[in-house]
């Protein structure tokens, strides 16, 4: 399938409830098993119709109804859709996740705002299973398991109750993507 990673407010997909780590398994009665199955063209699909979109959430199949919009608005991936309370100003907390292997802190008022997000975490320091994934330090921690986190505390308690994985949502100079972590 094609794995949802920012959904833009305002958009179809939006509209149609569409969420952050949904995976897209079938667009009207076309099986999409690839991201790129998406950005082509079916001349089925009219511009201005209603469809049904099969797709995996929270390891749960589910039908949404979609409109379809212009192939432009169809293909954007933009960097928005994050929402929640904003994390208290004043000097970054650090904090060592044993379950990832990452030390971070709450985005600073100034890198919230250089980065235009609401809340995230920055990675300072990575280790162990989340290094071997491709986590950098500098990258931003959105969420943990489809939950947007905003403390570390918050990450924490989300990562102890994973199991032995996590697909953390991660935003890297304005692009977001998830990476698979093996938890200790």
């Amino acid at each position: 399938g094609a794995l949802v990673t920012s959904v833009d407010p305002g958009s179809s997909a939006a509209a149609s409830n569409l969420k952050t780590g949904d995976v897209i398994v079938q667009l009207a009665d076309r099986p999409i098993d690839h991201a790129a199955d998406l950005t082509g063209q079916n001349p089925a699909l009219q511009t201005g119709t209603k469809v049904p979109l099969k797709l995996i959430r929270d390891h749960k199949p589910m039908t949404v109804m979609v409109n379809v919009g212009p192939a432009s608005q169809q293909a954007n991936a933009g960097a928005g859709g994050v929402a929640g309370p904003s994390s208290d100003a004043g000097s970054p907390q650090f904090h060592a996740l044993d379950h990832l292997g990452l030390t971070m802190h709450s985005l600073t008022d100034q890198e919230r705002r250089s980065m235009d997000l609401p809340q995230g975490l920055m990675v300072d320091d990575v280790s162990g299973t989340a290094a071997a994934a491709g986590i950098k330090p500098g990258d931003v921690v959105l969420a943990l398991n489809g939950t947007l986190v905003a403390s570390q505390d918050e990450l924490a308690s989300l990562a102890a109750r994973a199991g032995k994985k996590a697909a953390l949502l991660i935003q890297r100079n304005h692009a977001r993507s998830f990476v698979t972590v093996d938890l200790k």
